[in-house]
């Protein structure tokens, strides 16, 4: 398309090259314009999309983890009265500690 461009450039005067030109770069602009409207619309709505999925699954994740928490007290109540070591709940622990800082990051995008 560039040749072509510049061939039919070639046909004209100095002030109609320079109008020419000025018109082909709007012309290229304009539709840098129009493609990046569509993309960044399309990111949007990926956006607002994801923030929905992340929202949904950072409810349900916070109701795992007060579920969990609230399950490590008992197992924790219990190893103490029989007096045992449960290895799963220092797994469950360990968890926990993990998760929450990734839950206090999430809400401040999700919340």
């Amino acid at each position: 398309m560039e040749n072509k461009f510049y061939n039919e450039l070639k046909k004209f005067k100095k002030a109609e090259k320079v109008e020419l030109g000025i018109t082909h770069k709007a012309e290229e602009f304009g539709y840098e314009l129009e493609k990046g409207a569509e993309i960044l619309s399309d990111f949007i709505q990926d956006i607002i999309e994801a923030q929905g999925k992340g929202a949904k699954e950072l409810n349900r994740l916070e109701a795992v983890l007060r579920i969990g928490e609230k399950t490590a007290k008992e197992i924790e109540g219990y190893s103490k009265e029989l007096g045992i070591k449960v290895p799963e709940l220092d797994y469950l622990n360990k968890r926990i500690s993990n998760f929450k800082p990734v839950l206090k990051r999430a809400n401040k995008f999700l919340k």
